[in-house]
């Protein structure tokens, strides 16, 4: 393996601590590797980035550097010489392993941060692919773009944002802590997050995403969405597509071209708006939160609203099954689906676009 070594100098105070005057040396790493018909990539990096994206070729292009922080070229290239990338291939897979060795029987991080002089290391990767390759990565601390492919691709990383763009198959992510943004997807995904953020623009196919806290927006959906997550506001736009969502405290606002819904959450206010009922049932729970639905002017269904602790408004000719101060059941236009609207603490209103 050839390496090449380039200087990055960060200069330091004057007074200041030996152990923030530190210089970045890169180490750079090129190979390519021939494919068959229907490729796959398995690449994994413990601390940097990954950068893949699509080209004509029937063969995968890997450029990495090696980024060394350390006090002199002779330091960097010692722990640049354990960092090792390898790179096999059997069969249509290329598998590429990024692996920190040992130093003089020492672990290699333990080496890097416990001594007197701060260091760091990191390997940032670029990843040129066939269009139809599918895509397998796996990170430790890494951010991760992938662009223009028409495969499956599958990311599980435990620290770093994601994005994905002009994706034609479908979609496996799941992340402990990062925020991640799609766009121009053509297949389904399903998502699993511990703790970020989620952005979505334009995606045909089914949404599953399950989250321990973090907030979703999403525009222009035309399958099926699924959420779950005990923390997080959730706002979701154009969606063509029943929409199920069980949250605990989270404020949502849905506007949704067709398709059924089913929103639940413990503690928050929900905005939903639906230009077309055309699924069988419309079910919007709180515990805690207000909520308004906005419906079709010429379409309803049976109605049951209900407040334990709030008022009840309907801004549309109804006809009345039964009424109460907290309960009231009736129907729009005769038929339709069913149309339930629940809140323990908080205000109803169902009005029309």
């Amino acid at each position: 393996m050839v390496g090449t070594v380039s200087f990055l100098i960060i200069v330091g105070l004057a007074g200041a601590n030996p152990a923030q005057a530190r210089d970045v040396y890169t180490f750079t790493f090129d190979r390519e590797v021939k494919t068959a018909d229907r490729p796959a990539l398995d690449i994994s990096n413990t601390s940097g980035s990954i950068t893949i994206n699509s080209h004509p070729d029937k063969v995968i292009k890997i450029q990495a550097q090696k980024k060394v922080k350390a006090k002199d070229a002779q330091e960097a290239q010692k722990i640049a010489e354990h960092i090792v990338i390898d790179v096999t291939s059997q069969g249509n897979s290329v598998k590429v392993e990024t692996g920190f060795e040992d130093v003089k029987g020492e672990n290699f991080w333990d080496f890097l941060f416990g001594r007197r002089f701060s260091r760091s290391a990191w390997v940032e990767y670029q990843v040129w692919v066939p269009q139809n390759c599918q895509i397998l990565v796996g990170a430790t601390s890494a951010d991760i773009s992938i662009n223009k492919i028409q495969a499956e691709v599958r990311i599980s990383c435990t620290s770093g944002d994601i994005q994905l763009k002009d994706i034609e198959g479908d979609l496996e992510i799941s992340v402990t802590s990062g925020d991640m943004l799609l766009t121009g997807i053509k297949g389904k995904a399903d998502v699993s997050a511990t703790s970020g953020d989620l952005r979505v623009e334009k995606l045909e196919g089914a949404l599953s995403y399950s989250s321990s806290s973090g907030d979703v927006k999403a525009e222009n959906l035309k399958a099926e969405v699924q959420i779950e997550t005990p923390s997080g506001d959730i706002r979701l736009r154009e969606v063509a597509g029943q929409v199920r969502i069980e949250a605990s405290s989270s404020d949502i606002i849905i506007e949704q071209v067709e398709g059924s819904l089913s929103v639940h959450t413990t503690s928050g206010d929900i905005m939903a708006t639906s230009q077309k009922l055309s699924g069988d049932s419309y079910s919007l729970e709180s515990s805690s939160g207000d909520i308004k639905f906005t419906l079709p002017t010429k379409q309803g269904g049976h109605l049951e609203l209900e407040t334990v602790s709030g008022t009840l408004r309907a801004n549309l000719p109804i006809t009345v099954e039964s009424v109460s101060e907290r309960r009231f059941s009736g129907y729009i236009n005769q038929t339709g689906p069913e149309i339930i609207i629940r809140t323990t603490s908080g205000d109803v209103l169902l009005t029309t676009l």
